[in-house]
């Protein structure tokens, strides 16, 4: 029971701005925003290609620009365009927010306002005047379908990595009951405090992590300390809880929040060839699980067939258009301008697990057929 508690006397309850060290390739710049300064990481490319549209780079729930480093160092050597990474509010190096009025009055609305003055001003004030890629993890995925349907905002291509999906994120809060049965008492025993649930390294490695990644016997969760050293000190449950979507369409095995065959026609280019849509999910996510990125996919793929004068969904395994072979350590199924890749052993925060660089070439493999 202690060692199940402890870790709520190390939460914290005031803003805190965290400026975590960059790599020479990566610089930091801000989006003005009417309520602050909201932290962007800026990666230019090794070798720059003009026809290479710009990447932007969205975190979930207690996450955070910085999560994307080793995402950006792959593309800065292996991709000619320029890269972004933002920080909501509150997260990262943006502005910091009261805990009552984070944690309580920062809705969804309003996280989403943040999120589309960054793609405007990637688009705009960057001087890129093209439609970039968006790449959203978890609740960021949720976020960006959201802003996709609600704002005037378009994109060349989307990618959800380990994303809430379009239908609501009550299976993903289940599937964390059934993983840490201790979390109702912890939340309780913390005055609500929303990072409870994450307060210890164990925690933090079984929540966000695969089996592959380094545990206390071999490196005393150094490794997963400094993950949780630049994690948000809090996080808002208005906005998380509005991801949900119908909780009794939930309990009756059928849950509905976004109308996919909306969300498609925020998307552009579907009069070429190439995927427009890449949905990614690690292996052993055992938040967003596999099964909820099946249903995306079919779902999606329907959205799109509807869009294309109602053409018949043919699911067929193969790793994309052409011949191409899969990469090693991934398996990938195409239908209808849409991808599924789930990436072997990574657990739900794919970008950092060990599996890293295999979930970025998969990535780089889908933005470059665009």
């Amino acid at each position: 029971m202690f060692a199940t508690l402890q870790g709520i006397y190390h939460l914290q309850w005031k803003p805190n701005p965290k400026f975590k060290p960059l790599p020479p390739h990566i610089s930091r710049e801000y989006v003005p925003t009417p309520n602050g300064d909201l932290e962007l990481l800026v990666s230019q490319p090794k070798n720059p290609e003009k026809s290479c549209p710009p990447i932007i780079f969205a975190h979930g729930g207690f996450g955070h620009a910085s999560l994307w480093i080793e995402w950006m160092t792959y593309f800065h050597h292996h991709y000619g365009g320029t890269t972004y990474a933002y920080s909501a509010r509150n997260h990262g190096a943006s502005y910091g927010v009261t805990y009552l009025k984070m944690v309580f009055g920062t809705t969804l609305e309003d996280v989403a306002s943040d999120w589309a003055s960054v793609i405007h001003d990637v688009k705009h004030k960057f001087e890129h005047g093209t439609e970039p890629v968006l790449v959203a993890h978890s609740a960021g995925g949720a976020l960006t379908q959201f802003v996709l349907l609600n704002y005037p905002t378009t994109t060349r291509g989307l990618c959800l990595l380990g994303s809430v999906p379009h239908f609501g994120g009550y299976g993903a809060y289940w599937n964390w009951m059934k993983m840490d049965p201790w979390l109702m008492l912890r939340n309780l025993f913390s005055g609500g405090h929303p990072t409870s649930p994450l307060c210890q390294p164990a925690l933090v490695h079984r929540a966000f992590f695969g089996p592959h990644y380094p545990k206390a016997k071999d490196d005393g969760w150094d490794r997963v300390k400094e993950f949780m050293r630049w994690m948000p000190g809090y996080e808002s449950m208005a906005w998380a809880m509005a991801l949900n979507g119908s909780f009794w369409k939930w309990i009756c095995g059928r849950n509905e929040w976004l109308d996919v065959n909306k969300i498609v026609t925020s998307i552009n280019g579907w009069e070429r060839k190439g995927d427009r849509i890449c949905i990614m999910v690690g292996s052993h996510d055992r938040l967003t699980d596999p099964s909820m990125a099946e249903r995306s996919f079919k779902e999606y793929s329907a959205a799109v067939a509807t869009l294309q004068s109602g053409k018949k969904l043919e699911i067929s395994e193969q790793s994309g258009p052409g011949d191409d072979e899969p990469i090693a350590g991934t398996r990938e199924t195409a239908a209808n301008q849409v991808r599924m890749v789930t990436i072997e052993g990574a657990g739900h925060h794919t970008q950092n697990d060990v599996q890293c660089d295999i979930a970025a070439e998969a990535c780089l493999k889908w933005v470059q057929q665009l």
